[in-house]
């Protein structure tokens, strides 16, 4: 019987790996057609070279994690499971047999996850050549002095790595929580739940982590400002900068603390030390990032919004003109002639071909005159 379900384990994952590899093969032999008509084979090669070598990295990576977490909480033992039915004891679950199919069927989950993490990450390649091929543009942003390569080369691969950090930390709390359930470390009991004391400090400690993760995240967010949509131009406003900047600094220092202090409350069993600093996180998130910027925009810029947009602006148009290098327009005077002769316009009748009869300011001028 058991060499049996193993048998069935391989074959379900090798039929996946198979269908998987298929698809994969048929896809790269058709770029690779393309390209070599295009005679680019040496950019393909870079591509798919790169595309490798970061799932597996990727794949590898996950791929421990997991297993060190799924080993974790196959070593873990639990009593017997009595399941009680109306205040009696009803059904007592035989936890060997349980733990001869949830074992395997974790690790066979973590192998996949890892494998379909490190095809999600090979996805992220064109964003590991930037970073390898990083240049400095020689301007640095007036909010946070920083060169303007750190937001073109580095920071999308950082919010890569966080994205990252999140997910297998996500695919091991599904995972070991699915093996402590089924296996008796989280049992229903009434209308409580009955939780051991070894698992919620392993499934604290992986919340942690992802606690900690999002205090990354609002670090990464107060460069994004520089990316932000709202208000009368794109970038950072007055708003941004007045009240979200200071807020998003102020929650990278809580989220880290609420997350070391998650570890510790769960490891040590104090709700308190747990769940207070994280509703104190979640408070100031509320009223500093989605109450108090609104409140600042409406009842203070908006009334004034020219003087204290003026510097952002100011901003936004040297930025603009320098990334479309409209700095180097070289300005002519141009002496206007009205004796134009039929030799004049044939001379240039590229130009005259080119001049548009239904220039768009013009014509709205004369319809909004009607």
């Amino acid at each position: 019987m058991r060499r049996n379900r193993k048998s069935i384990f391989i074959g379900a994952f090798l039929i996946f790996l198979l269908i998987t590899a298929s698809v994969t093969v048929i896809d790269v032999y058709t770029n690779w057609l393309f390209f070599s008509e295009l005679n680019y084979t040496g950019v393909f090669t870079k591509i798919l070279s790169t595309k490798i070598l970061l799932g597996l990295a990727y794949g590898f990576i996950a791929l421990a994690f997991l297993s060190a977490n799924i080993l974790i909480a196959n070593k873990t033992t639990f009593p017997p499971i009595d399941l009680i039915f109306n205040g009696q004891t009803g059904i007592s679950l035989n936890i060997e047999l349980l733990n001869k199919w949830i074992k395997p069927l974790t690790i066979l989950s973590g192998i996949v996850i890892s494998f379909l993490i490190g095809i999600w990450g090979s996805s992220f390649w064109k964003e590991m050549l930037i970073f390898q091929n990083l240049l400095t543009a020689g301007i640095n942003d007036p909010i946070f002095n920083k060169d303007l390569g750190f937001y073109l080369f580095k920071l999308p691969l950082f919010e890569i790595l966080k994205s990252f950090a999140k997910l297998i930390i996500i695919a091991a709390l599904f995972i070991v929580s699915i093996n402590y359930f089924f296996r008796g470390g989280i049992v229903a009991r009434g209308r409580g739940m009955f939780i051991d004391k070894k698992v919620k400090k392993h499934i604290g400690t992986l919340a942690g982590l992802f606690i900690l993760t999002i205090a990354v995240g609002f670090y990464l967010d107060k460069f994004n400002l520089l990316f932000s949509p709202h208000g009368v131009i794109f970038g950072a406003g007055y708003s941004d900068i007045h009240s979200k900047l200071l807020v998003l600094r102020v929650l990278t220092v809580l989220t880290f603390i609420s997350g070391i202090l998650f570890i510790v409350g769960m490891s040590k069993g104090s709700r308190k030390t747990a769940l207070v600093p994280l509703g104190l996180t979640a408070l100031v998130y509320v009223i500093g990032l989605v109450i108090y910027p609104a409140l600042l925009q409406k009842l203070k810029v908006t009334p004034n919004e020219l003087a204290l947009e003026r510097k952002f602006i100011e901003h936004h148009i040297a930025f603009t003109r320098h990334g479309y290098d409209l700095e180097r327009l070289e300005i002519r005077p141009f002496d206007v002639s009205y004796n134009l002769s039929a030799q004049d316009i044939q001379k240039n009748n590229a130009t005259i071909e080119n001049i548009r009869l239904w220039d768009d300011a013009p014509l709205l001028r004369t319809y909004s005159q009607l």
